[in-house]
């Protein structure tokens, strides 16, 4: 499990296992456990750390699900150049798809296992018209295992 901080100075602030976002209409950071009211984004960081966790199968044939964390620059390099000028564009009409790429630079890690992240993968994927239709489920799957285009 990931645990997100929100840190003002000396002051770090655990906020749940759900990733923070800024929300400009509440002039905050919305979080699990509440919303931390700012005039400015920037007043925050947010990071995140992995707890460390021991699988072991039940059976010899039950399959393992691995955690795939990425730094934001190697999330974008996942992406294709023409998938990228895509989602620039997509970006300035679509705030849930900006809101995303604006989280996943502003935060150390990204956990491609994690279901709002993939959630919003799959949403990016459907809005990008650079990747045909009938080739999206592989790119999910492809980016969600940390494979670059």
């Amino acid at each position: 499990m990931i645990t997100y901080f929100l840190t003002k100075g000396d002051t770090k602030i655990a906020v749940g296992n759900t990733q923070p976002v800024y929300d400009p209409t509440k002039n905050g950071w919305v979080t699990a456990v509440g919303i931390f009211s700012t005039a400015n984004r920037n007043d925050y960081t947010v990071s995140a750390q992995a707890d460390k966790v021991v699988v072991k199968p039940s059976t010899p044939n039950q399959t393992v699900v691995k955690s795939v964390v990425v730094t934001p620059t190697q999330f974008l390099a996942l992406w294709s150049s023409a998938e990228l000028a895509v989602i620039a564009t997509v970006r300035k009409t679509n705030a849930e798809i900006d809101q995303f790429f604006t989280t996943t630079a502003a935060t150390p890690s990204i956990d491609l296992t994690v279901g709002n992240t993939r959630l919003s993968i799959l949403k990016t994927i459907a809005a990008n018209t650079a990747i045909p239709e009938v080739q999206r489920a592989t790119r999910f799957k492809q980016i969600i295992s940390g494979t670059p285009a």
